[in-house]
């Protein structure tokens, strides 16, 4: 054929092949013996071509770890040092913690009996600066100065009371600087609370991976996510508990041997955690254990095997801590307080027709304060709380419409822990609902509940939510949660007593910083409303494929 090419006449362009600037040099090669090119030597296009291969395989993940991490910066700047409940213990506590600088704490009076002891600190995590406020709604952060001339100032700190492992761990951030040191803490406790949350997701079945995220930005609303972003440990605590029964779940139910020891070793990590920041957390997490167990209980020798190993670790996590003394808890927090005598055992019947005020209190009904959270006396509005238990108990009863038996007994046993722990509890103590018991102690359970209620054996699951009842939830939801993030730092800023919708109106009190509230409350309501998109959008996403 007339201009045909032979093998040997064969020529390529290393330029034009490797993407390099090698000359003008060609290269015979032969078909039995191509000759081997020079890797490409990286350009900027390249960097950032895989720039854009990465961001456009995980985007999805990019722009959830960024929405986040500003919703985390948001919650952590809407109030002051010290503003959750017990701050000013906690503080203390930490800044006494053996990671912390020698310096950081002196102890006066080691061992008084109650699991606490005196110690001087920096006076601006003292009572004086972090507590004044406390009960005085109307008062702004400002209203508490640090005493002038002082350096120090006399508190009260962990001596045993609560676990100490969490103390330690944030102790490794305090520095020179109190405020900036309680800070860095606070995000440290966000971001360790969402890696649990996060390895939950990942370790879960399929069939729960877009439950799980709609429950949990329900639920989160307001509680969780001032407790996340605060140095109190119970926020800890709830992140631990949840990614326990996620990890439990994943385990009963994994495919494959990778994926039953990566949920292991999560459950591990979870009870850890839980052992290390509340007295009452390894006694949570095996609660949630055990609905894990009861919901994907089957009757095959693996599936025994696999249920023996995870409740094993939740015992293994309550009995080290019997056995460290943790659990002991010698103050009064928590569902494990010591009994009184009997002439002041509490009313049993008069605090059980009072439960569904104690669950409205998990989702701001009460003045959040110390009796609930989040901060002290921070009294939500009702678009708040409604809007939250109207979309957590509309969730549970359309998961009801599938029940079987197995969930029918976790959803039973999940929910006699939620209302028999805290008035066992009340009634051991002599208190009155709400007296004697935070909301906190078992708002953990209230995403195990909202999960086990929406788990489906087959089918879509909330994919066949219609397009109407996800909007819906989901705006109601984001609207919750824009209004308790404006009612929080309004409440810090000047006190309540000022309503106006402008948070820069009167300010009396704010951090040294460039973005003012109004900028950290809009930045804070945008980023929830993307991750309610994000999830919003995947259950749309597979609604539809389920249809097709």
């Amino acid at each position: 054929m007339s201009g045909a090419i032979t093998p040997e006449d064969r020529t390529v362009d290393v330029d034009a092949a490797a993407g390099s600037s090698a000359g003008d040099a060609s290269v015979p090669t032969d078909p039995e013996h191509p000759a081997a090119t020079p890797d490409p030597a990286p350009t900027d296009a390249g960097w950032v071509a895989r720039a854009a291969e990465a961001v456009r395989r995980h985007g999805t993940a990019i722009v959830v770890v960024l929405a986040a991490a500003v919703l985390g910066a948001a919650w952590t700047l809407a109030s002051p040092v010290g503003s959750a409940p017990d701050g000013q213990f906690h503080l203390a506590s930490i800044w006494c913690s053996p990671t912390a600088p020698d310096d950081a704490c002196t102890e006066l009076v080691v061992g008084i009996g109650d699991g606490t002891m005196l110690v001087n600190v920096p006076v601006e995590i003292g009572p004086t600066t972090v507590s004044c406020f406390a009960g005085s709604p109307d008062l702004s952060a400002s209203a508490c100065p640090p005493i002038e001339g002082a350096t120090e100032e006399l508190a009260v700190a962990n001596d045993g009371r609560n676990p100490g492992w969490y103390y330690a761990a944030l102790g490794m951030f305090v520095g020179g600087d109190p405020v900036e040191s309680a800070l860095l803490a606070r995000l440290a406790s966000w971001a360790v609370s969402g890696a649990l949350l996060a390895a939950g997701w990942l370790v879960l079945p399929r069939r729960l991976r877009l439950a799980f995220p709609l429950v949990l930005l329900v639920v989160a609303v307001p509680h969780a996510l001032f407790l996340w972003s605060s140095t109190n440990p119970s926020g800890v605590t709830i992140a631990a508990v949840v990614a326990a029964w996620c990890a439990a779940v994943g385990v009963l139910g994994a495919p494959d041997r990778r994926r039953s020891l990566a949920g292991g070793a999560l459950l591990t990590a979870a009870v850890l955690a839980a052992a290390s920041s509340r007295a009452d957390g390894t006694l949570l997490t095996l609660v949630a254990v055990v609905a894990a167990v009861i919901l994907l209980a089957r009757p095959d020798r693996d599936a025994a095997a696999r249920a023996g190993a995870v409740v094993g670790i939740g015992f293994a996590g309550l009995l080290a801590s019997l056995v460290a003394g943790s659990v002991a808890a010698r103050g009064s927090e928590g569902l494990l307080a010591a009994s009184p005598t009997t002439e002041s055992r509490g009313d049993l019947w008069g605090n059980l027709v009072e439960v569904p005020y104690y669950l409205a209190a998990g989702f701001g009904r009460v003045s959040v304060g110390f009796d609930s959270g989040p901060g002290w006396d921070t009294v939500l509005p009702r678009i708040t709380w409604v809007p939250t238990m109207a979309v957590f108990f509309g969730l549970v009863f359309w998961g009801l419409a599938r029940t079987d038996l197995a969930k029918g007994l976790a959803l039973a046993f999940v929910l006699l822990a939620i209302v028999a722990a805290p008035l066992i509890s009340l009634w051991r103590n002599g208190d009155p609902l709400p007296v004697g018991l935070q909301a906190r102690a078992v708002l953990p359970l209230i995403p195990v509940l909202g999960v086990t209620a929406l788990h489906r054996r087959a089918g879509p699951g909330v994919a066949a939510l219609s397009g109407a009842q996800l909007g819906s939830a989901l705006a109601l939801v984001t609207i919750a949660h824009s209004a308790a993030l404006h009612r929080v730092i309004r409440r810090h800023v000047t006190g309540i007593d000022v309503t106006a919708f402008d948070l820069d109106a009167g300010r009396e009190w704010w951090w040294e910083i460039t973005l003012g509230p109004n900028a950290v409350w809009l930045l804070g309501t945008v980023a929830f409303a993307v991750l309610a998109l994000v999830v919003g959008r995947a259950i749309s996403v597979a609604g539809r494929r389920a249809t097709e």
